[in-house]
């Protein structure tokens, strides 16, 4: 069964819900398991050699959420990333595609997203961030669409948004992106890379390498003067600052302007390119702000050239000539294996900046909790207000998050929107996992150790709370679906499982799918409620009918295991079909579990490949047990026992412990 949204997974709620649903998915996979075995006992006698695998796993999305295709954070582990320049709708001759349509720009500027990063051998199922500019802000939700609908299997990475004037007047939007790649992850140098589907100078990259690490973040820097001017005297200045850090302009993975007036775009361009002189210029982002001074320009930089001395997850440092800030550092040197990124986080009281700004870090702190963070630990911030009051506002209340020895490198920008009706910030960010704290200690560090940041991240908790209870109470559902999480799961009020039924009732009897699947889930695991199988189809049935991915899977477990019903390998056909041309992981292995046994569909090993593939790509362990098996007999596939071992292998890394021992023991009756 799928866990719902909202379950943590060091709450009992969770375990006793992971064993409940571990026991259907075991009756589900018995027939790969069967074929597992028959596996084993053919690759003991293989002589073949093993091949390296980029692992998806190495990356994890915190929140997803399959209406938005996107997570509230995605989690790297020591890989390279491939940064892309800003992209736009343009087509192979430079221009701009369908410029009345904004549904079809947005298509154009991701699949230009994809053509780039597969100059960098990674793609759109490897990306952990994007950052979307709309010439207008009602295109967010064009974007949402289309989000969810590329990626609605594992991949949901983080989203920001932000409204500017674009690089070319007919553009309605632009994107650049963030994507774990194979390539870099050993190397000491940042690789730019062109793609030859894409238009541009040919001195201009559109995707650049950055290895693993170290890295370096450098906040904005800024000179007056006129639009050249400060162009310049800005790159000389961030120039410096890599010189005091040991590091050259080779080094540079992406640059990210905030000008004023976009119009005249091309003068920053043509200083940057005369700044790099001969070499190939690294992806470049832009964004209209209303500032004080022409420009400001940030850096993503690599210091595997100078790696250093130090171990600690990310150093603080300000440079010769340029004063430091208790609100932002001027540099943050990263150490860590791990990154951080956070999608753009809101307020949820519109109009209102102090609520605003309380609730963005309230929400900030609850997530970097979720991932293993703290306001310790942040190393780069972009903070986007749309007007003086807010932008007023977060300047008082910073101090009281931030240790002022260690705030994150940053730039706030003064933009036209930020994506969301009535919000006027939205915060961007990127963290370092920090030291773990005690459970009971129930704290970031930073909370810990002043009793401002606590007092604060109360308040907005507070608020949040109040406001969401107001609104579940006046019968908004989604409001009531959120209150039912948080009671369902202990975020900002004690877990209460009959509270959290009572609002998930509320909401799926207005039709709310998500509530009706929780409500189903709680039915199933008698959390909240007494167990009542008639119950559980009932509302899974409601939500799977509305196009509910998760309950749509549910229902083909349960018929496919019997719980509760006659097993009906048709009906759970039938709806994981459905929710396999979502893009549902388990629902795309046990397709293709049943086309392979030809229960409940005619045998066809074509289809069973197409889809055990798509599982087993996307990390689940008993898709890629029977692709193994189909490689190692030549089931549907040419015999391949590589193949067979790589998938073998994939599989023995995730879930079942007696394949690793049998993985294991293959090993070593490896040849040398």
């Amino acid at each position: 069964m799928v866990v719902p949204e909202g379950q943590r997974e060091n709450s009992p709620a969770f375990q006793r819900r992971a064993i409940v649903i571990q026991s259907l998915r075991d009756k589900c996979s018995l027939n790969y398991r069967k074929a597992w075995a028959a596996f084993v006992v053919r690759t003991l006698l293989l002589v073949v050699a093993a091949k390296g695998a980029f692992a998806q796993s190495s990356v994890q999305y915190i929140q997803p959420n399959s209406m938005t295709g996107s997570s509230m954070a995605a989690v790297v582990n020591n890989l390279a990333l491939a940064h892309t320049a800003q992209l736009l709708p343009l087509d192979e001759t430079g221009t701009v595609v369908s410029h009345d349509d904004t549904a079809k720009q947005i298509e154009m500027t991701l699949a230009n997203i994809e053509r780039a990063l597969v100059a960098a051998k990674s793609g759109l199922d490897q990306i952990v961030k994007i950052n979307v500019y709309l010439a207008q802000a009602d295109a967010a939700a064009d974007v949402q669409r289309l989000f969810a609908r590329r990626f609605a299997g594992n991949t949901k990475p983080a989203v920001s948004f932000v409204v500017s004037a674009l690089a070319h007047p007919d553009a309605r939007v632009a994107m650049d992106a963030i994507a774990a790649t194979p390539m870099g992850v050993s190397e000491n140098s940042v690789e730019r890379l062109r793609s030859a589907g894409l238009s541009g100078s040919s001195l201009r990259s559109h995707v650049a390498i950055l290895p693993a690490k170290p890295s370096v973040f450098v906040s904005g820097q800024a000179e007056n003067g006129g639009l050249a001017s400060a162009t310049r005297k800005s790159l000389e200045s961030l120039q410096r600052t890599l010189l005091h850090l040991g590091l050259k302009k080779s080094d540079i993975a992406q640059l990210k302007t905030f000008l004023t007036p976009m119009r005249d775009v091309a003068i920053v361009e043509n200083e940057i390119q005369r700044f790099f002189d001969k070499e190939t210029v690294p992806p470049i982002a832009h964004v209209e702000w209303v500032g004080s001074t022409p420009i400001e320009i940030e850096l993503v930089v690599s210091a595997a050239s100078n790696p250093g001395l130090s171990k600690e997850p990310v150093k603080f440092v300000t440079p010769p000539g340029l004063t430091a800030s208790p609100l932002y550092s001027r540099v943050t040197r990263v150490n860590s294996d791990k990154l951080i990124f956070i999608s753009g986080l809101y307020g949820m009281t519109p109009d209102d900046p102090d609520a605003q700004v309380r609730e963005v870090f309230a929400s900030l702190g609850d997530l970097l909790k979720k991932t293993g963070s703290d306001f310790r630990h942040l190393v780069k911030a972009t903070y986007y207000v749309s007007d003086d009051p807010t932008s007023t506002k977060l300047n008082q209340l910073r101090p009281d998050y931030y240790d002022p020895k260690r705030p994150p490198a940053a730039s706030k920008a003064m933009v036209r929107g930020v994506g969301m009706p009535g919000r006027s910030i939205t915060l961007d960010m990127i963290a370092v996992p920090g030291p773990q704290v005690a459970p009971a200690d129930n704290k970031t560090r930073s909370q810990a150790s002043s009793p401002e940041p606590a007092a604060a991240a109360s308040r907005g908790q507070a608020d949040n709370l109040s406001n969401l209870t107001s609104r579940a109470a006046n019968g908004e559902a989604e409001a009531q679906y959120q209150l039912a999480k948080k009671y369902q799961t202990g975020e900002g009020v004690n877990v209460d499982q009959p509270e959290a039924v009572k609002w998930f009732r509320k909401a799926a009897e207005q039709g709310h799918a998500k509530a009706q699947t929780n409500l189903g889930a709680s039915y199933a695991l008698g959390e909240g409620v007494s167990p009542d199988q008639a119950e559980t189809r009932r509302w899974f049935l409601k939500a799977a009918d509305q196009g509910e991915v998760n309950a749509q899977t549910n229902l083909g477990i349960i018929y496919y295991a019997g719980e509760g019903v006659p097993k009906d390998f048709a009906e759970a056909y039938k709806w994981f079909r459905r929710a396999a041309e979502q893009g549902n992981v388990e629902a795309q292995s046990h397709l293709g579990g049943l086309y392979y046994s030809g229960h409940g569909v005619r045998q066809d090993l074509a289809e069973a490949l197409k889809w055990l593939r798509k599982g087993a790509e996307a990390g689940n362990a008993p898709a890629q047990r029977t692709l193994g098996v189909m490689y190692v007999n030549g089931e549907g596939v040419t015999q391949d026992y590589a193949q067979a071992l790589e998938w073998s292998r994939q599989a023995a890394g995730k879930e079942d412990e007696q394949a690793q021992r049998r993985a294991d023991e293959f090993q070593k009756r490896k040849a040398p």
